[in-house]
């Protein structure tokens, strides 16, 4: 049996797409619930300060545990809007 390979180009660093957070975005979404402090702010999403303040300088990115708990820190917003809201994804140019 024949066996077909499809060639992809290598994955880098450089060439992944990746997940970032529109901070105004998500400073508005917070000060329409009511949140305008940093610790308040971690606290409603459920988040350490040190790990929203690692995300905002960009130390490290937003994690899964991040982005389901800015998700589902609000039960009466929708997440799938809340996403597209807040996140962005980059494309590199190919």
């Amino acid at each position: 049996m024949a066996t077909t390979t499809i060639e992809r180009p290598a994955v880098t660093a450089a060439t992944e797409p990746v997940l970032t957070v529109d901070w105004p975005a998500l400073e508005e979404w917070l000060r329409e619930r009511d949140q305008t402090e940093v610790g308040g702010q971690a606290a409603f999403l459920g988040l350490d300060p040190a790990t929203l303040w690692r995300v905002r300088t960009g130390a490290r990115g937003p994690g899964n545990s991040f982005i389901a708990r800015v998700l589902t820190a609000d039960p009466t917003a929708d997440p799938v809007a809340t996403f597209g809201r807040i996140f962005r994804v980059h494309k590199p140019a190919t």
